[in-house]
């Protein structure tokens, strides 16, 4: 088992979250990869409260389920399971996929709830609120 520190936990969870909500992107290894850092408690709101603007994270909490209800089974079988470790991905069955995209679709949506609670606007940050915004902090 791989042991991260913190603060790249949150930042490698943000990345995987910009990755997840790209418009031109669907990948079964986001949600897997998210999936792995929610296992070792990764947790980018603090990040994002310090430095996205509620606005942003209201817009796209929405799109989250959506997304993620896109990388079903069949393109994980095809672009993910070939390339785990034999003993994992015997694990993952249909059932079993379904099961950690709704995990992650929850965790992702509590974070964003989470962060626009306690975000500050985009005036208050000095930011334009229909810029691109990092999930990674960058």
């Amino acid at each position: 088992m791989l042991v991260f520190e913190p603060l790249s936990m949150s930042a490698m969870a943000g990345g995987k979250v910009n990755a997840l909500l790209s418009l031109n992107r669907s990948v079964p290894r986001d949600v897997y990869d998210l999936h792995e850092l929610m296992r070792n408690n990764a947790d980018p709101t603090p990040l994002w409260i310090s430095r996205i603007p509620r606005e942003f994270l209201e817009l796209k909490r929405p799109e989250v389920m959506a997304k993620i209800d896109g990388i079903g089974f069949p393109l994980a079988n095809s672009e993910l399971l070939p390339d785990i470790a034999p003993d994992v991905r015997e694990s993952i069955d249909e059932t079993r996929w379904d099961e950690i995209r709704l995990e992650v679709a929850e965790q992702v949506e509590s974070w964003l709830a989470h962060a626009s609670e306690r975000a500050r606007t985009a005036a208050e940050l000095n930011r334009d609120a229909d810029a691109e915004i990092d999930f990674a902090g960058r």
